[in-house]
């Protein structure tokens, strides 16, 4: 125990006369989100709330951080719990062109390049980290990145889970092409019951696009034309693939903090097991609106503050299901320090 004790004091010793700097962040999410949905594939709800994550670490070796922290969610209108605590612990390499994270580290590092069939928007406010890694290659021209996020140890009632993805975009004058992929294991409890299945769930985007922000007067002015296409089966169903197929168009103009956004899918309908038993809330991560046939999402926004330090935006937002149209109202502020 004496060695071990002196083992430890050495360690702690070197690592920390070779530490430059002390390093510290505040983030914070502000949130109120108003869904107004008349659809058979939403929920009419309302979220309203804030995370607030400060974090402190080292810096060592000009290209290496060490990471801590914790992650509090307020949601207003009921009394905190346990799982409004999330705690954050992680690597992270920085070296251009590469970036390196591992650990339990914020979502926005790994997927904030991956569109709603994907990730929807609630998870920002209710899942705020990753566990696993996530490598990041980036220069003037484009980027590539891959991630994996560790969603569940398999326990009696918790199921094996993971997510791994990869996205990348490469540009060329006005013109870029872009892809995003990722895949979801979602596997047994350790002691499963007849409803539970293992499923695989895949889905892959590739698309080409136009940005003509650096030669109009907008300050962003975009579109892209896509191929979207799922892969899921239930493995009680050997050989069993489900393979749907859709466009996805996206487009958006801003200009003086004022803008709009459209995205469009039309195709054959995604995340085929979501409205089943197999499906117990774990399944997807993407939004539900995209199990239909056409759907498609108009944003009006203004963004209130655009600064380094400071971001915040008002959202009106119009959902058409192929059946109905509903309303969305957001405001998100955004801190980073």
């Amino acid at each position: 125990m004496k060695l071990r004790f002196t083992l430890f004091l050495c360690f702690t010793a070197v690592f920390c006369a070779n530490a430059q700097r002390f390093e510290w962040a505040v983030n914070a999410l502000g949130f109120a989100d108003n869904r107004e949905y008349h659809s058979d594939y939403q929920i009419d709800q309302s979220m309203f709330g804030i995370r607030l994550a400060p974090e402190i670490g080292l810096g060592f070796g000009g290209n290496h951080h060490l990471r801590v922290g914790v992650d509090v969610l307020k949601e207003f209108g009921r009394e905190m719990n346990k799982n409004d605590v999330t705690y954050t612990a992680y690597y992270h390499f920085q070296k251009e062109p590469f970036s390196f994270y591992f650990g339990s580290f914020p979502r926005k590092l790994a997927v904030g390049e991956f569109p709603a069939p994907f990730f929807q928007d609630s998870l920002t406010y209710y899942c705020p980290n990753i566990n696993g890694f996530v490598w990041r290659y980036e220069t003037a021209q484009g980027n590539a990145s891959l991630f994996l996020d560790w969603t569940g140890r398999q326990a009696v009632n918790r199921r094996e889970s993971f997510t791994a993805g990869s996205a990348g975009i490469y540009r060329k004058d006005i013109f870029y092409g872009k892809y995003q992929y990722y895949y979801r294991h979602y596997a047994l409890s350790l002691v499963s019951n007849e409803e539970e299945r293992i499923h695989d769930n895949g889905l892959l985007h590739a698309a080409v696009g136009v940005d003509l922000s650096e030669k109009t007067f907008f300050d962003t002015l975009y579109i892209n034309v896509g191929y979207m296409m799922g892969m899921e089966r239930r493995r009680n169903v050997p050989g069993k693939w489900n393979v749907p197929q859709g466009l996805f168009v996206e487009a958006q103009a801003e200009w003086w903090r004022i803008g709009i956004k459209n995205t469009l899918y039309a195709g054959e309908g995604l995340m085929i097991f979501y409205q089943t038993p197999y499906n117990d809330g774990g399944l997807y991560l993407g939004d539900p609106y995209y199990q239909a046939k056409i759907y498609n999402r108009t944003d009006l926004y203004a963004n209130i503050i655009k600064s380094n330090r400071v971001k915040a935006s008002l959202d009106w937002s119009f959902h058409y299901d192929g059946k109905r149209v509903s309303s969305q109202q957001q405001f998100i502020l955004v801190i980073n320090y």
